[in-house]
């Protein structure tokens, strides 16, 4: 390949994935399927459809064993004690307890009053940090980053409501808009992500900074219960820039469930020879991909960052899953599958 020179933005060209902006490299936006495309961001219905359709077919996003506590009825069982259908363990009365409690064929055998007490039912929530930012409007094949990582969003939300789980969306590079409360209706929850998407393609890619991440993460930690499932999708270019990097989740994984769901362009897993690229960072840097050397080095740099979320991950006691823009819905929910059961999950270069 000639060299060339082109300009990229770049918020820290020491990390391979800093292709920022949509119309930076050349891209096709689609949805990687046949039929024809949603309009802006969205993924296309077809995309839409098989998602719902095949996420579905996924298994326990997570443990059974695993307890919620929350305030809502639903299948999971919470850490707490009283009435339900589960039952726990037989006890004393306690003198000032209902009467009705006491069971008296059993008090009548014990020769005391005893109290039969059940596990009460909870609902797990489930809720997905969808990452907006600049860094997740780029493509280089079929479509963008934030197109696959709403597609992955869809494929989830079937297999939440399917293991009887409610749904929050969150999206926190978009502070005008708020999060959604936790829902178990389809049909809302795609309207959500269909209007995210909107939300997501009005924002000012050039100004925006990003969203407060940190401030998101303390108020999420403060208002779920214990025991929700809490994923991530996102590039983790703009999240974990500091000296923390994924650690920056270890509170919130302390008392939540937490996965990390990493959307990557193959051009920022493997970059292309683009001959000599300015990255338009502060100062702006020029680097030669033209080089193998070069471009050895910056895929490596990829694989560290990779790594980290992987490592970090399953150190919370959950799994990273590495999925590419021009992957299918069905490669989409193999992979998925695959970090599920502890294999791990990277996607092989392009």
């Amino acid at each position: 390949m000639h060299a060339t020179t082109a300009t990229l933005s770049a918020p820290n060209v020491g990390i391979l994935a800093t292709l920022l902006h949509r119309g930076r490299l050349p891209f096709r936006q689609s949805s990687g399927t046949s039929g024809s495309a949603s309009p802006g961001l969205a993924p296309s219905s077809e995309a839409v459809a098989q998602a719902w359709q095949l996420g579905a077919q996924i298994s326990g996003l997570v443990e059974e064993g695993r307890p919620a506590a929350t305030l809502l009825s639903g299948d999971q069982l919470a850490r707490r004690l009283g009435q339900g259908l589960d039952f726990e363990l037989l006890r004393a009365y306690q003198p000032g307890e209902p009467a009705s409690l006491i069971d008296w064929r059993i008090s009548a055998r014990a020769q005391e009053p005893m109290v039969r007490v059940f596990r009460e039912p909870a609902q797990r929530q489930c809720h997905l940090v969808i990452d907006t930012s600049a860094s997740m409007q780029f493509g280089t094949r079929q479509q963008l980053k934030i197109t696959q990582a709403l597609t992955v969003a869809h494929l989830l939300c079937a297999a939440a409501l399917r293991q009887g789980m409610s749904v929050a969306l969150h999206a926190p590079a978009l502070p005008q808009r708020p999060s959604d409360y936790p829902s178990t209706s389809r049909t809302t929850l795609m309207q959500h992500l269909a209007a995210l998407a909107e939300w997501a393609e009005s924002q000012d890619t050039t100004q925006t900074a990003g969203g407060d991440w940190i401030g998101f993460r303390q108020r999420l930690q403060s208002c779920l219960p214990e025991g929700q499932l809490v994923i991530v999708i996102s590039d983790f270019l703009t999240d974990l820039v500091d000296e923390h990097g994924p650690l920056a989740w270890l509170p919130l994984a302390q008392r939540q469930h937490v996965l990390f769901i990493q959307i990557a362009d193959p051009a920022e897993q493997q970059l292309p020879d683009l001959g000599a690229v300015v990255f338009a960072a502060q100062p702006p840097r020029q680097v030669d991909t033209h080089r193998p050397a070069e471009r050895e080095r910056l895929a490596q740099l990829f694989a560290v960052r990779q790594r980290g979320l992987r490592d970090a991950a399953q150190a919370f006691g959950g799994w990273h899953a590495l999925l590419l823009t021009n992957q299918s819905v069905a490669e989409l929910t193999q992979l998925i599958a695959r970090a599920q059961s502890g294999m791990t999950a990277d996607a092989p270069p392009p």
